[in-house]
């Protein structure tokens, strides 16, 4: 079919927050900040640090894009100025392109450590498609995906996109009752705030669009129009400025993906809402959080749900670096292999102490 033609690039976003060279730019880039204002999701009892922790997710989420979406052009991973650990047969044959912040980037917004922002910016990517796939370095795919279940060509030859979403009114509400209420009673979070925030935004906008049809993608694979994105960056110029200029995610910081679909849907009528309640029941999404987990015995129940699973569309959030070991052999169980780099024998044991602290 005609579909099979159209090209598609995946984007991940990745970053390895153990590189001194990083931490070095981020404890300068703290400095300039208040407390308060760049770690505001501690208040909320989530780990700051986490957010640039990994175990080496790229390395599998990759090898699940090659089996299980092999019709994807390109994959492109951004980065500041790091090497993923990725295969390096994918790097010499070109089927993987590594990117930098720098190519992407206005050199007044470096450097930056909100993902966010680098999400504003893909659309920059050289030579990138102008349908492409996003995926954080922690979604991965454990069945085949098939490319009508991200898009359809229509009788005209128009690209209809299927926008995976859910309401993003749910959590507008939670976040206007939360400002009523005492901190300590808050049933809103940094996320809530920054679509709220995007809601202000659109409603301002000369679209002028309504809240019912303000929309935010699922926590999954998110599928992009290019066109969109520049469109975008001529109609949002100014406050994508002042979201670049946040070199954190902070209170104030708007959800980009919130604008990105609905702008699509609001430019782009013809396009596919799949709502969360109502997915088709033939694409499968699971997502595993593990930042409650502390150990491998307590999260065991946790990985063979990983190991079992079946899913499409897949994201292993928030992994300890405490549970390495349990990560890389359920991986090579699902048949995507072993680890490009070799940590230390008792890796994992060696961070349980400390991260049981955290």
């Amino acid at each position: 079919m005609y579909y099979m033609k159209v090209p598609v690039d995946m984007v991940f976003n990745y970053i390895d927050g153990r590189d001194p060279s990083l931490l070095h730019k981020r404890k300068l880039s703290e400095a300039l900040y208040n407390e308060e204002d760049i770690h505001a999701e501690r208040a909320e009892g989530k780990n700051f640090d986490m957010l640039y922790n990994n175990v080496d997710e790229i390395t599998y989420s990759v090898r699940s894009v090659i089996k299980y979406l092999p019709w994807i052009r390109k994959i492109f991973i951004i980065t500041d100025q790091q090497i993923p650990p990725v295969d390096q047969s994918f790097l010499n044959n070109g089927r993987i392109c590594i990117v930098d912040h720098r190519d992407i980037l206005n050199k007044n917004y470096l450097p930056t450590f909100n993902s966010e922002v680098v999400e504003s910016c893909l659309h920059n990517i050289k030579d990138l498609s102008e349908i492409f796939l996003y995926n954080n370095d922690d979604s991965m795919h454990f069945s085949s995906v098939p490319k009508n279940a991200l898009f359809r060509i229509m009788d005209d030859n128009r690209i209809s996109l299927n926008l995976y979403t859910f309401s993003s009114v749910v959590k507008f509400i939670g976040h206007v009752i939360s400002e009523t209420l005492p901190a300590r009673w808050s049933i809103s979070s940094t996320y809530a705030r920054g679509i709220a925030d995007s809601f202000s935004i659109l409603r301002k906008s000369k679209g002028h669009i309504l809240w019912h049809d303000i929309i935010t993608p699922k926590h999954m694979t998110m599928i992009i129009r290019k066109s969109t994105a520049l469109r975008i960056e001529q109609e949002f110029g100014d406050v994508l400025h002042l979201l670049r200029m946040q070199k954190f995610r902070m209170q104030n910081t708007f959800s980009y993906s919130t604008i990105l679909y609905t702008m699509e849907k609001h430019w782009h009528p013809y396009d596919q809402i799949h709502n969360h309640l109502f997915f088709d029941s033939s694409i499968r999404f699971q997502f595993f959080e593990f930042k409650k987990f502390t150990n491998t015995k307590t999260s065991a129940k946790r990985w063979k749900e990983v190991e079992d699973s079946p899913a499409n569309f897949a994201c292993l959030n928030n992994i300890r670096e405490c549970q390495y070991e349990s990560f890389i052999k359920v991986m090579k169980k699902k048949g995507l292999g072993d680890p490009v780099i070799t940590r230390p024998k008792g890796f994992s044991k060696s961070q349980q102490k400390r991260q049981n602290h955290v």
